[in-house]
């Protein structure tokens, strides 16, 4: 057989390739609020790749970005949003970016990304950073920089790390002030000047009310509400547990490390370590279970309220005629008691 057209039908499609005379986007982006403010970094970006664009003869139909999105992480709304774009019009063929590191700084993901985006016939190329992406070579060059651009921020970070590392060694706080606390010279570079605050001399009630009476923190928390000071009653046991309260220093940062903070305690450290020895006694004598399969609702069903989830237990009180009666009927059913918020399974 000479015609060999009958087995036309049994080739495989064209791997769908770039389209030169295609549309383009272009997407630029700066790190933080404040070069964003200032504008003119993005300005800039957008005017070398329209110059770009122009030069390649490339129509540009959207813009994307224009504001701050760090690249550390590839889920970036704007960038999302582009990505999407670009998914749904057939018609791009183009993502113009200043610098590769304007796309993505997150190395072998960058990559990826890219690699992707190039298999549906849409490349990514930067106006300072000129590279032929579909050869070998372009393409290899164009991964080592979004490698290039991951080292970058690795040796930040550790840069970063340090520096807090060093500050948190010399007693003074990093990130957000405990409640309770006021930084009376906030800026960065600034030397800190933590002070209780009239909510942390409330506070400070709390912890004496416990240490001394071993108060509830439900009627802890009507307590202060009396006082004009209101807090869920569950934002209590947090408070408690944190040394911070006690004038300690303790972060991830510097594991295993315990620094005298250079702020006041709210309260003494035995104070401190007589309401945590009191937290840790269980008067009750259970023991938690989060994985229970005679509570398959527990950790699903939360409160209307405050959205918490419900403890479950189950009743053991063999002796008690209700008891049984209730188990005889009810068997399975489970049934909340929204009073004391737990589950009880009969």
């Amino acid at each position: 057989m000479k015609d060999l057209s009958t087995f036309k039908r049994f080739t495989k499609s064209k791997r769908k390739t770039h389209n030169e005379k295609g549309k383009a986007v272009v997407y630029t982006r700066v790190s933080t609020k404040e070069q964003a403010e200032n504008n003119q970094s993005l300005e800039t970006q957008k005017k070398y790749c329209k110059q770009l664009a122009e030069k390649k003869g490339i129509d540009v139909i959207e813009f994307f970005g224009g504001t701050y999105e760090s690249a550390k992480s590839d889920e970036r709304k704007e960038f999302t949003k582009m990505l999407s774009f670009v998914k749904r019009n057939k018609s791009v063929s183009y993502i113009i970016v200043y610098s590769y590191d304007r796309f993505s700084r997150t190395g072998a993901n960058g990559a990826y990304i890219s690699d992707q985006l190039k298999k549906q016939g849409v490349i990514t190329i930067s106006a300072t950073q000129e590279i032929d992406v579909n050869s070998a070579s372009g393409s290899f060059q164009q991964n080592l920089y979004y490698m290039f651009s991951q080292f970058d921020n690795e040796l930040r970070r550790d840069k970063s790390v340090s520096g807090m590392q060093e500050k948190l060694r010399k007693g003074y706080w990093i990130g957000t002030i405990p409640f309770g606390y006021t930084n009376l010279n906030p800026g960065k570079g600034k030397e800190q000047k933590i002070v209780i605050n009239k909510d942390g001399k409330l506070l400070k009630k709390a912890f004496l009310w416990k240490a001394r009476e071993n108060v509830t923190y439900n009627e802890i928390a009507e307590r202060l509400a009396k006082k004009g000071l209101h807090i869920q009653s569950k934002k209590l046991s947090d408070y408690f547990r944190n040394p911070f309260y006690c004038g300690l220093v303790i972060s991830g940062h510097i594991a295993e490390e315990i620094i005298e903070g250079k702020h006041e305690g709210l309260v003494s450290k035995e104070i401190f370590l007589k309401i945590n020895d009191l937290l840790s006694q269980n008067a009750s004598g259970y023991k938690y279970n989060r994985d229970d399969e005679n509570l398959p609702l527990k950790q699903f069903v939360k409160s209307a309220t405050c959205k918490t989830p419900y403890t479950g237990y189950l009743v053991k009180r063999k002796d008690c005629i209700t008891t049984k009666i209730i188990e005889l009927v009810l068997k399975k059913t489970r049934v909340l008691k929204s009073c004391t918020k737990s589950l009880m399974i009969y």
